[in-house]
């Protein structure tokens, strides 16, 4: 039984900094978000859109507890709309930087080929506050996305740039099945709807 909540935009703030705090030396956010001035504050713009992008056009869902989070994206679903280009002008201004766009649209370009036209769910982030990782909390956020996504009859695809992330997402079920040199690796994992 699911025991993870749907974050409200009342969590915004919430899911930002616990995402900001969880990926503040995550290879790719580095590649998109290199270090130097206000890399934090810059981090925590990255967060909210990906916030408010997911809560447009896909999922935030919460632990119970509040300490773990999963923005799950569904590619097929994704569109255009003045929001959203807002939310990216915004990022890229205030955010990334002019500088920066080429690798968030290469980094974009990457996911979106390695998913293919496949009706899908991403998971496109799983974040753990730092001061209560490794006591199971992504395990079982992760374990009920996973039933959410067989509710739905949709595989879930992930990618991160950590190899050791790689055999904790296999005790899950996930294989992988690509990889992408981006200044550093990444992974790409997916994991097929049970049939049943």
């Amino acid at each position: 039984m699911a025991v993870m909540i749907k974050a409200t935009h009342e969590d915004k703030d919430l899911v930002a900094g616990l995402l900001t705090r969880s990926f503040e030396n995550n290879q790719t956010i580095n590649y998109l978000i290199p270090k130097g001035k206000n890399r934090i504050s810059r981090i925590g713009m990255l967060m909210q859109y990906a916030f408010y992008r997911c809560h447009l056009q896909g999922d935030v869902f919460l632990s119970q507890d509040r300490r773990a989070c999963a923005l799950v994206l569904y590619p097929h679903l994704e569109r255009a709309t003045l929001t959203t280009i807002s939310l990216e002008i915004q990022l890229i201004l205030k955010g990334l930087g002019l500088g920066n766009c080429i690798r968030v649209l290469k980094y974009r370009r990457m996911t979106k080929t390695r998913l293919g036209k496949t009706v899908v769910a991403r998971i496109w982030m799983l974040g753990v506050s730092p001061r209560f990782q490794s006591l199971g909390n992504g395990s079982r956020l992760l374990q009920d996305v996973i039933l959410e996504m067989q509710k739905k009859n949709l595989p879930v695809y992930l990618e991160t740039p950590e190899f050791s992330q790689v055999a904790w997402y296999e005790r899950f079920g996930f294989m992988l099945y690509n990889t992408y040199e981006l200044g550093h690796n990444l992974y790409f994992l997916k994991r097929v709807a049970d049939k049943g």
